[in-house]
């Protein structure tokens, strides 16, 4: 996570103990890889870095669906 932020140019100030502690309070647990149930940090203000007021838990495979939907209407004017 930090070396993703680091290459973002976003800052990283979250600490593993705040991290597990939002995963105990969502009901996420925490697993590695790929899977699509696995705990993913979504920025809530993509504008702004990784820290706990600015984070929030859910699935990988909604955090990637959420990112597409976004990118996907990003050159559409308003």
């Amino acid at each position: 996570m930090k070396h993703n932020a680091k290459t973002r140019g976003k800052s990283f100030s979250i600490t593993l103990d705040e991290f597990r502690q939002l995963c105990k309070e969502t009901g996420y647990i925490i697993t590695k890889g790929f899977r699509g149930r696995a705990a993913s940090i979504d920025r809530i203000d993509n504008s702004k870095g990784y820290s706990i007021d600015n984070i929030q838990i859910m699935s990988l495979r909604a955090n990637v669906k959420k990112y597409h939907e976004v990118d996907k209407y990003a050159d559409v004017p308003f």
